[in-house]
């Protein structure tokens, strides 16, 4: 386990040293012909790059739509297959 923990990422005053305090933030306008948005934490970040769970998500969501899934459904069955792959490839930290 890591010695800095997300809730403490900003301002911990013994890794102030180490630790950027600013966050990296960026802002997107939402498009109606947006298929998701993916969110995930450096659990799946740090094993998967990002068109790596962009795709992979893509396949999850076309393929439960195309059985008659409903948009929250798929959205669950992306976010289980991304999680698995995740824990495949190693990740011990935190898949969120």
């Amino acid at each position: 386990m890591g010695v800095l923990a997300m809730s403490r990422a900003i301002g911990d005053h013994g890794l102030r040293p180490f630790v950027i305090p600013e966050p990296e933030i960026t802002m997107l306008s939402r498009a109606e012909e947006d298929d998701f948005l993916l969110l995930a934490s450096d659990g799946l970040w740090d094993v998967l790059a990002n068109q790596e769970a962009i795709s992979l998500a893509m396949r999850c969501m076309n393929r439960a739509w195309e059985k008659g899934a409903t948009r929250k459904a798929a959205a669950r069955i992306a976010a289980s297959v991304l999680t698995k792959a995740a824990i495949d490839r190693g990740s011990k930290d935190n898949i969120t």
